[in-house]
């Protein structure tokens, strides 16, 4: 057979399934083995769904609350010195910078004043306190010592809580310096030689190693599917880097519609804070779901559509079954639908043609 009469014989194949189809176009599609492959259908097994796995979330590294800490200055001042910058490993106490401060000296001068009038009241309390016992003063006069020992007592102590470990001063009683208080990553470093840092100002920010934090924005309609554990993968990093959602927000962007799940992140992963990353998240697959290649999905405006096999005998039944899209990967789409089970053939190649017959 010539090429022209072969292409004559495809269109007019064609055009008798055409007729076909329109004569029951509510019934399933018979196709026998010779007009299955004139129109290139092949199949494919669906496979029972596990997980339902959405791609191409964005998300960015962010710091944990439990873990990080935040270094701030005690007192207002000028920094002097700064001996640690982001990167570096800390150890509990080690000195990260140096800072004069006027106020820190002048609280000094006043806790020290304070501590010397306070052992001149305590003298004179045991004094008036003997005096008193032998009948040399009245009562009263014991009394007032007391009470001045005890208010000068009193604004010691304030004094001390409030200069805490800077009641002794250094070398310098304007300088004091900035410790880590645990072993960490220094992560951010805010002071800068020769700046001021105003009182409670944060000069570092440190972080425990115990991992990230992830934050990923998820479609409202899914973000209740992901539960406490459920695996996220984050794209460029090798397998045994996944992440575990920890929890999500309570309330919905009104730009993105998206939904705010956390997910955290162990030690090693090499992403830094405030890093963007494309994630995926695997979540519970609806029960009855399956798994069917991308190609099987016949999409329409208003739903999308998979092709059912039925074997029969000299041929085969094709029905056109109207599916529930949970989500869908490189892996393939996972789909919901009455009459659709694991193990059912479906059409992966040729589903415009069964489209344009069943019209």
């Amino acid at each position: 057979m010539t090429r022209c009469a072969r292409i004559w014989a495809a269109g007019t194949c064609l055009a008798g399934l055409l007729a076909i189809a329109t004569v029951r176009a509510a019934e399933p599609i018979v196709l026998d083995p010779a007009q299955q492959r004139l129109l290139n259908v092949t199949t494919a097994t669906a496979q029972a769904a596990a997980t339902v796995r959405i791609d191409g979330l964005l998300g960015e590294v962010t710091l944990p609350i439990a873990s990080s800490t935040a270094l701030a200055a005690p007192w207002a001042g000028r920094v002097v010195r700064v001996l640690a910058d982001e990167g570096d490993q800390v150890v509990r106490g080690q000195v990260m910078a140096w800072v004069e401060s006027p106020d820190l000296a002048a609280a000094r001068a006043a806790w020290r004043t304070a501590r010397v009038e306070r052992d001149l009241a305590a003298s004179r309390a045991e004094r008036d306190a003997a005096l008193l016992a032998e009948g040399i003063i009245p009562a009263a006069r014991a009394e007032a010592s007391a009470a001045e020992l005890a208010a000068r007592d009193a604004a010691l102590q304030g004094l001390a809580a409030t200069l805490g470990a800077l009641t002794q001063a250094e070398r310098d009683a304007a300088r004091y310096p900035l410790r880590a208080p645990l072993d960490a990553v220094v992560v951010e470093r805010r002071a800068a030689a020769g700046e001021p840092l105003g009182a409670f100002e944060v000069a570092f920010m440190l972080l425990a190693d115990e991992g990230l934090r992830l934050d990923l924005q998820v479609p409202a309609a899914l973000a209740a599917l992901a539960e406490k554990g459920t695996t996220v993968r984050v794209a460029g990093l090798p397998q045994g880097h996944e992440a575990r959602v920890s929890g999500r927000g309570a309330r919905v962007d009104p730009d993105t519609q998206t939904v705010t799940v956390r997910a955290t992140l162990a030690p090693g992963s090499g992403l830094l804070p405030g890093q963007r990353i494309s994630a995926a998240l695997a979540l519970p697959a609806p029960q009855g779901a399956v798994v069917v290649p991308r190609a099987s999905l016949v999409r329409g405006s208003d739903a999308s559509v998979v092709y059912r096999v039925e074997a029969g005998g000299d041929a085969n039944r094709f029905v056109a079954l109207p599916v529930t899209l949970h989500g869908e990967s490189a892996d393939g789409a996972v789909v919901s639908a009455a009459g659709l089970r694991a193990g059912d053939a479906v059409v992966v190649s040729g589903t415009s043609a069964l489209r344009a017959l069943d019209r």
